[in-house]
């Protein structure tokens, strides 16, 4: 897995006259010294002037000491800036992973085909231990009900399916829709640790053919500590919020799993779902439509004999 940050600075962003001649000194200094350099980006002559660095993993120490000048530059004139940074994951790492994020296609969601997503999910709480809340926080009170018909008009866009229609589905939130085939593939290699529900067609009133929503059995919130690095804040062992930044892989415990082979990453166990190596590659296989690739996930092995009572999968 291979790492880049980038770094930006916009003059229109800073607070007042100070920070702007702040920003352009840093920028001087920075680029008299050190590469890569802070770029001027291109526009029109009369856009503020907007800098702009990328670094790959070679430069991390670079990046660590211009993070470091911008966080001073911020304390003592205000300068504002952005700081990114992005995991690109890689065929070697698809190749080792034990677990691999699975997606499906993306329709277009200006068309109402999840007929009863108002009623079907409500805001779930901020977390009670930290607080958080993010955007795929909801409780599902009930079976979804797709207009097939607007569905298909969603998907219209994306490249047309193989005979046999799509085989996964994303859907807000991050549920997802799976075909039959796929789940007959799941069944086929006696895969553990899912469940599924029907999916309601809205003209008939009646679970749907073809597709019906996939879950996991198991939520696997926080990674082994001993084998995961988080900078920063640590991993919300209530919702998996994370508060800091994951450095390198997320790995978990074999004796976590008890044999399952489909985890979710969400409290929800309905989002974020992941299937073993094992899985993807039979799923891959059959050629599916819409299955789709996204991060990786490592599993760690100890001894047996453990404390099974530490297992924090929920």
């Amino acid at each position: 897995m291979r790492r880049t940050w980038t770094v930006a600075l916009f003059e229109h962003e800073q607070p007042d006259a100070r920070a702007q001649r702040a920003t352009r000194r840093l920028v001087d200094e920075w680029n008299s010294e050190q590469t890569p350099a802070l770029t001027t980006l291109p526009g029109p002559d009369w856009m503020p002037t907007s800098w702009r660095a990328t670094f790959d993993e070679a430069a991390r120490d670079r990046v660590e000491s211009l993070r470091a000048r911008l966080v001073a530059a911020h304390d003592s004139d205000g300068v504002e800036y952005h700081f990114a940074w992005r995991d690109h994951v890689e065929e070697e790492d698809y190749a080792s992973a034990d677990f691999i994020g699975l997606l499906g296609a993306e329709p277009d969601l200006s068309f109402r085909f999840l007929v009863n997503e108002q009623t079907a999910f409500t805001p779930a709480p901020p977390c009670p231990t930290c607080g958080a809340q993010g955007p795929l926080d909801v409780a599902q009170d009930e079976p979804l009900v797709i207009d097939r018909k607007l569905l298909d008009r969603a998907l219209a866009d994306l490249e047309r399916p193989a005979p046999g229609g799509w085989d996964a589905v994303g859907l807000p939130y991050g549920r997802l829709l799976v075909s039959h085939r796929l789940l007959a593939t799941l069944r086929e290699r006696h895969a553990r640790g899912h469940r599924t529900s029907p999916v309601i067609d809205a003209a008939t009133g009646e679970p749907a053919d073809e597709l019906v929503q996939l879950s996991a059995d198991r939520a696997v919130l926080v990674p082994c500590p001993e084998h995961t690095r988080v900078d920063g804040g640590g991993i919300c062992p209530t919702c998996g919020t994370s508060h800091g930044t994951l450095d390198g892989y997320f790995w978990i415990r074999d004796d976590w799993l008890d044999d399952d082979e489909v985890i979710s990453q969400h409290p929800s166990r309905a989002a974020v779902l992941s299937l073993s190596r094992r899985l993807l590659e039979a799923v891959r296989s059959s050629a599916p439509n819409g299955v789709r690739r996204n991060g990786v996930t490592m599993v760690c092995r100890h001894r047996a004999g453990g404390d099974r009572r530490s297992n924090p999968t929920r």
